[in-house]
């Protein structure tokens, strides 16, 4: 049976952050529409939409995609509403043991193929990758505008109530993420409350080009989720 903190837990941290939130005026709201976020991402002027979230390329229902907008209650868009300032994406698959290597393999061959059809030079994984079963949540395509991130933006917090969101969802076993090196060398793991980091995790063959050979892949298991709630929950002025 998993191991899980309850429902009052997640909503006392998930009330942490939207106080943290509101301090700077912003609030967030879950979409589950893939083609509205297409819009989502063209209104803000995001150079790209990752594979693993493009709705062209993926079959996406409320049960298995969402993802959380970012909006300023300081000013109002052409709808008189809440300015939208940013968005991130996640993603739902069910994985057997010992099947997500090839998952993500095969995965990345379908989306990123390309003329090669073998993205990948190296499929030298890290060493979770063998014990990552269960529900697999994918977390991409966190932007916010520069107007935004240079005001005092605490990413933290968006972050953790993206965490949040994704385990009241869909209560899962491991989520991952790519981080640029740049983004890495500026603290965005610190900032994400990421526990596990590999740099240059993927080496390609033919990538996007949004993707890296010096990109960080990152985790977080169920129980380092756990930890990292409990925690904020005993001490939340130290987040």
């Amino acid at each position: 049976m998993k191991q899980q903190l309850g429902a009052v837990a997640l909503a006392k941290a998930a009330q942490i952050c939207f106080q943290r939130l509101a301090q700077k005026q912003l609030s967030v709201e879950q979409v589950f529409e893939p083609r509205t976020m297409l819009k989502v991402i063209r209104e803000l002027e995001k150079p790209y939409t990752t594979h693993q979230l493009h709705p062209d390329l993926n079959d996406f229902s409320s049960t298995n995609a969402f993802w959380l907008n970012i909006l300023s209650e300081a000013e109002t868009g052409e709808d008189g509403k809440a300015k939208l300032v940013g968005t991130s994406g996640a993603r739902c698959d069910i994985i057997r043991e010992g099947e997500f290597t090839s998952f993500f393999e095969d995965q990345l061959k379908r989306l990123y193929g390309g003329s090669k059809n073998i993205p990948l030079k190296s499929t030298d994984h890290p060493p979770e990758f063998a014990e990552m079963q269960g529900t697999i949540v994918y977390l991409g395509d966190f932007f916010v505008l520069k107007e935004i991130s240079g005001a005092g933006f605490d990413k933290r917090f968006c972050t953790i109530l993206l965490y949040i969101t994704a385990m009241m969802q869909w209560d899962f076993d491991w989520l991952y993420l790519f981080i640029t090196e740049k983004h890495a060398r500026g603290g965005f793991a610190s900032d994400y409350c990421l526990t596990r980091s590999y740099p240059t995790s993927l080496l390609w063959s033919e990538a996007p080009s949004y993707r890296s050979d010096s990109d960080h892949l990152s985790l977080l298991s169920r129980h380092q989720f756990n930890w990292l709630i409990k925690r904020l929950l005993a001490r939340p002025d130290l987040f």
